[in-house]
């Protein structure tokens, strides 16, 4: 018997929202670089899926998931934050860690906004201590714009 797990990639849909919200409390949970702004005890999964219908009709928002089989296991979001600017965030599920998907979900943000978004510049925040993340945004062109005693704000610019 195989037991191997086929590990994709795709963008978020409206019946994806109560699994995401329940990925997104564990995420909560098992990792001390992973916030949100909103409080997910008050987001039902209708108004998660009117969200990302509404996202994904947008051209400057983005949430990709990353799943294995039919569980998801990671996400990535680009939230617009001005006209030509949005905002990165990145989040893999402990388990899943160090296979290479946080890399995979950050290319994937960075190839939508080079052929299909109309952003110029992607920023991102994370936190000193997260060296694999750093790693990740480096590796994948980021440059440290500046820098607070606990995080680091990174910007890639796009390349068109």
């Amino acid at each position: 018997m195989n037991n191997e797990i086929e590990v994709g990639i795709r963008a978020a849909q409206p019946n994806d929202a109560g699994a995401m919200l329940a990925m997104l409390k564990q995420l909560q949970t098992e990792s001390d670089f992973f916030e949100l702004d909103t409080e997910l005890d008050q987001v039902s999964a209708a108004s998660e899926a009117r969200q990302i219908e509404l996202l994904n009709s947008s051209g400057t928002n983005l949430i990709l998931l990353a799943t294995a089989g039919t569980q998801l296991i990671g996400i990535a979001t680009v939230q617009q934050v001005s006209d030509v600017t949005g905002e990165v965030g990145v989040a893999v599920l402990n388990d899943y860690q160090g296979m290479g998907l946080g890399t995979m979900l950050v290319d994937e943000l960075l190839n939508w906004q080079l052929h299909y978004s109309e952003l110029q510049r992607l920023v991102l925040e994370v936190k000193k201590v997260n060296l694999p993340a750093i790693h990740i945004y480096h590796k994948l062109g980021f440059k440290q714009q500046s820098e607070t005693n606990t995080t680091i704000w990174m910007q890639k610019d796009s390349e068109n």
